[in-house]
């Protein structure tokens, strides 16, 4: 049977919405893995490395912010965790998500 892991990303300061994602996810009987978000602030030299300024501007009129780049770098850790999971697909959700009541099924 195939398995699948489910992720949301939340800013540590976003209790509310992490409490609301895991109520969701008792009520439609899954486990959520929580995924702490990365900020503008809190940014690695590795994550900023990994913008290529040039190639962004090539192809788009403004470069990323901070906090954009930030939103990229927390998605590629959530996907990571998976990708270092033994689960065949992974699910990755953004904290303020409202999962519909056929959510399960749709997946």
């Amino acid at each position: 049977m195939k398995t699948v892991k489910y992720y949301a990303i939340n800013l540590q300061r976003e209790g509310e919405q992490r409490e609301n994602m895991l109520r969701q996810a008792r009520e439609r009987g899954i486990e959520i893995e929580i995924t702490a978000a990365v900020t503008g602030q809190n940014l690695s030299e590795c994550e900023r490395a990994d913008y290529d300024r040039k190639k962004r501007l090539k192809f788009f009129p403004r470069e990323l912010t901070d906090d954009e780049i930030a939103c990229i770098a927390s998605h590629r850790k959530a996907l990571q965790t998976f990708l270092e999971s033994n689960a065949d697909y992974g699910v990755i959700l953004e904290d303020d998500t409202e999962l519909h009541p056929h959510f399960i099924t749709a997946i």
